[in-house]
């Protein structure tokens, strides 16, 4: 699998992750037993995700990778 497609396929992971924490997890806080709080930080990792590997997917360079 090229390393790029990879970073590309974190970032979408993330992105889905984003979007069922923020707007289904954090409405329903009760449901779930976690404080909003606790959600809002999963929330901030998410998108600290996002923005690495769409980062890593737009601006690596794989020409000097090895591929095994």
């Amino acid at each position: 699998m090229d390393v790029r497609k990879l970073f590309l396929l974190d970032a979408s992971g993330a992105l889905i992750s984003c979007l069922l924490i923020g707007y289904l997890q954090i409405p329903h806080a009760e449901v779930f037993g976690i404080p909003p709080p606790a959600f809002r930080i999963l929330l901030i990792l998410a998108i600290a995700l996002i923005l690495f590997s769409s980062f890593c997917f737009f601006f690596l360079n794989t020409a000097h990778l090895n591929h095994f």
